[in-house]
């Protein structure tokens, strides 16, 4: 089992995405779930440039809302590790 390590910067980024404290303990214990307990599935898909990362995505419903994440993440530096490099994040109404 790897350990997701999320570093201040996104850390930082992830809280002024706008989710609600529900909301955003959901969408941690998800990431924290995902990744680290099933990397093997969520690594599948490369990025397409450098196949040192892999593409991650995860969406979570607030209230009328649902936030969509694509993360980049790096799998190769640490056999132990996966890092959240950067990620995108979308809002749209149900």
């Amino acid at each position: 089992m790897r350990r997701l390590r999320i570093d201040p910067e996104m850390s930082q980024r992830m809280g002024d995405c706008g989710l609600s404290r529900n909301a955003m303990v959901r969408f941690m214990v998800a990431l924290r779930f995902d990744l680290e307990n099933d990397d093997q599935r969520n690594c599948t898909v490369r990025h397409p440039v450098d196949s040192r990362f892999f593409l991650y995505r995860l969406a979570i419903a607030d209230g009328m809302w649902t936030h969509r994440f694509l993360f980049l993440m790096d799998d190769s530096t640490s056999p132990d590790d996966l890092f959240i490099i950067n990620f995108q994040h979308a809002r749209d109404s149900d």
